[in-house]
């Protein structure tokens, strides 16, 4: 019996010691050190994750400072989050938006040398600003520009721009929709008097005499005094315009008049000049002689210092680099005042811009080149003016002093109706010249004189610019141009008037993008 009760204890020993091993104690016991191995490895894991954040955003922040990028919440410190408070709401961060101030293709990184484009901006396009980034210099990358910004299009694409490019109010130059209708002018002027060309109808004006004309130290450099200077055919009031120069444009006095005569309240001879090709009169009173040795500052011509190979300086505070030698063209980089440049090639057109008169030159800068307007370069290291913003382009079209802005652009009343202004009334006296704003082809020459609340523009003139926006010149008395011609800045196209559905002596003066009008004002240049 003993021996049966042996065998028995023998065989269930295994089972009872299986038995043991899973008892509660012992499982709970071994799911503890699962646990904490789980745990132990999850902690690891997770350290290993933040550390890789923390260096993340050490980088971030060295690159840009501005940038707050907030450490994830961490997992042991969620026990505070009330998971059932949904009435609480995520504040949106504040957004930035800015506008493209010039044509611009984005780069992939904060380097003027890099080539990898992501995606290009126009004059005015809106974008959302993520960041300004501290950049470092990189042996692998050279640049010019020191501060970038990184920005978002409206398309989601993003890139880096330079921080002179962006502006936060949208850049003059947007368009105003108007229907195509003939503009109803307020009353201007009385066209009873005559304008001051005729030196018979000044007697009893104050007579201002500034040059009396001494031919002994002829020839003898001067300069131009007033915005536009017409250059006459012949030494008179009536002469034919054949050429017009800009304000502190040097020229080369070689005669004087024996005779004098009367403008705007002025006595002076009449000064025979020559500048590059070009020989003709101008009214002596708008001259004034150039100190020292003349350069190429104040008093100045703005092409006969641009050479091939010459070292000139740049003028303006932020003068931009161009791709090609065009207004319109993509902007490479930006160069700041008194950076020493290199000219490589000169374009042979000689242009108006932005008030001067000038051409395109193409510019080298350390290992970087492209193309500039030459009248924002100088010899003198020393010369300064603000900004080049070549985009206003356009000049009043008559002369300082004989005008005033009778209506402005935009909504009016007229006869106690609404009316919609499509341009801006320049109140002169009749027969007050008027010359091109700017360059371009005439497109269109009208000669009305009727005067009638359905005559139009009466006797007037378009002119169309190179990039096809078109410019009106309304209610002339003359016309003095003819279509397909191509002006220049400042030449002489008609003479103010009283003609078409006008109420008074003005020059109506409009400008068209699209066959949309916009306000004259926002692209006339000072």
């Amino acid at each position: 019996m003993k021996k049966y009760a042996f065998i028995t204890l023998i065989l269930l020993f295994p089972f009872y010691t299986l038995s043991a091993e899973n008892s509660p104690e012992k499982i709970s016991e071994k799911n503890k050190l699962l646990q904490n191995e789980i745990i132990k490895k999850d902690e690891e894991r997770r350290a290993k994750i933040l550390k890789k954040f923390t260096d993340f955003q050490e980088k971030v922040k060295n690159f840009s400072p501005d940038l707050k990028l907030k450490m994830p919440i961490n997992p042991d410190k969620t026990d505070d989050i009330d998971e059932q408070n949904t009435s609480s709401k995520v504040k949106k961060p504040n957004e930035y938006y800015a506008f493209a101030a010039d044509s611009y293709k984005l780069r992939s990184l904060p380097y003027d040398s890099i080539k990898e484009f992501t995606a290009s901006v126009s004059r005015g396009d809106k974008v959302l600003v993520l960041m300004k980034p501290d950049v470092k210099k990189d042996k692998n990358y050279r640049s010019i520009t020191k501060d970038w910004l990184l920005i978002r299009k409206g398309d989601g694409t993003e890139g880096y721009i330079p921080l002179n490019l962006i502006l936060n109010k949208k850049p003059s130059g947007s368009w105003k929709k108007s229907g195509l209708i003939y503009d109803t002018d307020a009353p201007s002027v009385n066209c009873s008097f005559r304008d001051s060309l005729n030196p018979r109808e000044n007697e009893g004006l104050l007579i201002l005499t500034q040059y009396s004309g001494d031919d002994s130290s002829l020839p003898k450099n001067m300069k131009v005094n007033t915005s536009i200077l017409k250059v006459r055919s012949e030494p008179s009031l009536d002469s034919e315009t054949i050429y017009s120069l800009n304000k502190n444009e040097t020229v080369e006095v070689i005669e004087y008049s024996s005779h004098s005569d009367v403008y705007e309240g002025k006595s002076s001879k009449w000064a025979k000049i020559r500048k590059n090709d070009i020989t003709g009169w101008v009214f002596g009173y708008y001259l004034t002689e150039v100190s020292g040795s003349g350069g190429d500052g104040a008093g100045a011509d703005f092409t006969s210092y641009l050479n091939k190979g010459a070292d000139l300086y740049v003028k303006p505070d932020i003068l931009r680099v161009r791709d090609a030698p065009d207004d319109l063209s993509t902007v490479l980089f930006s160069l700041q005042n008194k950076e020493k440049v290199k000219v490589t090639e000169i374009e042979s057109e000689e242009v108006t811009l932005a008030g001067k008169k000038s051409k395109w030159v193409k510019i080298k800068y350390l290992d970087y080149d492209g193309w500039v307007f030459g009248a924002f370069l100088s010899k003198d290291k020393n010369a300064f003016e603000e900004g080049d913003d070549i985009n206003n382009l356009f000049q009043i079209p008559l002369d300082a002093g004989t005008y005033f802005i009778s209506s402005k652009f935009g909504k009016r009343l007229l006869n106690g109706k609404a009316n919609m202004h499509s341009g801006i009334d320049l109140a002169a006296p009749l027969g007050t010249e008027v010359h091109s704003s700017t360059d371009g082809t005439v497109i269109r020459t009208v000669i009305d004189n009727r005067t009638c609340g359905t005559c139009g523009y009466g006797s007037h003139v378009i002119v169309e610019t190179k990039d096809g926006t078109r410019i009106i010149y309304g209610h002339l008395s003359e016309v003095n141009t003819t279509e397909g011609k191509k002006v220049k800045a400042g030449e002489k196209i008609g003479r103010v008037g009283n003609t078409g559905n006008s109420y008074g002596c003005h020059l109506h003066f409009e400008i068209r993008v699209n066959e949309e009008a916009i306000d004259p004002m926002n692209y006339i240049h000072p």
